[in-house]
């Protein structure tokens, strides 16, 4: 056998034992796109979903984002391993600048050319996606904006949400935010906790603060959005909790795993 045959049959080898070597990761796949709701949801999503060893999950959420902001993460990680389940949330956020139009301005929030942007926006979300991904499109808990205005932001962005995922096999959407909601979709800062479920943060017996002062996030103190609080709430956030773990089950169901629900503890 020649040197040169031999050195050949060395490397060789030594890629087979490389690549033996190296474990396959099996698990499924679940990633999580979305505004600040979604930041303060992550860590009970991720919790929930990876209890039980099958599922890897990527968090990429990020405050004050929209669907447009997404484009080049989606792209990126669909062009690595796309995951199995992708979880889009959005409440949706009007200032990005990937939202501008004509003349470098925004449509007002809750016309028709915010609609109809949005509207685009989500298909183009959700098409950026092979059909082997199932993409769960979740909506956010009404406002009290909402109900100051007589607005239906929240049904709106429901309605559109559940229309688009009507006519895609590999698309459904949840109304995780309506476990947070008064009777008819009125926004609650206050609401009942789950029977023999914990129950912090209680103003009265049996009660429990989801929602932020201000109106639209979850952890309680808030007052007005602040990354670090947002990423890190000082007291519990029983409704990024409760928020969470209806995401959490979507995702575990379409990937054929079990959510559980995970800690209530600070983060």
């Amino acid at each position: 056998m020649t040197l040169a045959r031999t050195a050949a049959l060395l490397v060789l080898a030594a890629l087979v034992a490389s690549g033996c070597s190296q474990a396959v990761d099996t698990r499924k796949k679940v990633n999580l796109y979305g505004d600040s709701l979604g930041v303060e949801a992550a860590p009970f999503v991720e919790r929930a979903l990876t209890k039980s060893g099958k599922v890897s999950f990527v968090n990429r959420t990020r405050s004050g984002t929209a669907p447009c902001d997404w484009r080049k993460i989606i792209a990126h990680d669909v062009s690595t391993r796309p995951p199995d389940a992708a979880l889009v949330e959005t409440y949706g956020n009007n200032a990005s600048t990937c939202q501008t139009g004509v003349g470098g301005k925004r449509p007002v929030l809750d016309s028709q050319e915010y609609w109809a942007m949005y509207r685009k926006d989500l298909e183009r979300t959700v098409n950026a996606f092979p059909r082997s991904t199932k993409v769960i499109l979740v909506s956010a808990p009404a406002a009290s904006v909402d109900m100051r205005s007589g607005r239906s932001h929240k049904k709106h962005m429901l309605a559109l949400m559940r229309s688009i995922a009507r006519i895609r096999p590999n698309v459904t959407s949840v109304d995780a935010g309506g476990r947070l909601e008064r009777p008819l979709g009125h926004f609650a800062r206050v609401i009942p906790c789950i029977a023999n479920g914990p129950c912090p943060n209680h103003p009265t017996r049996g009660k429990a603060v989801v929602r932020a002062k201000d109106g639209l996030h979850f952890c309680p103190v808030i007052v007005w959005a602040k990354v670090n609080l947002l990423e890190h709430c000082p007291v519990v956030a029983y409704g990024a909790w409760r928020f969470g773990i209806v995401a959490a089950v979507m995702a575990a169901r379409a990937v054929g795993t079990t959510a559980y629900p995970p800690p209530l503890v600070k983060h």
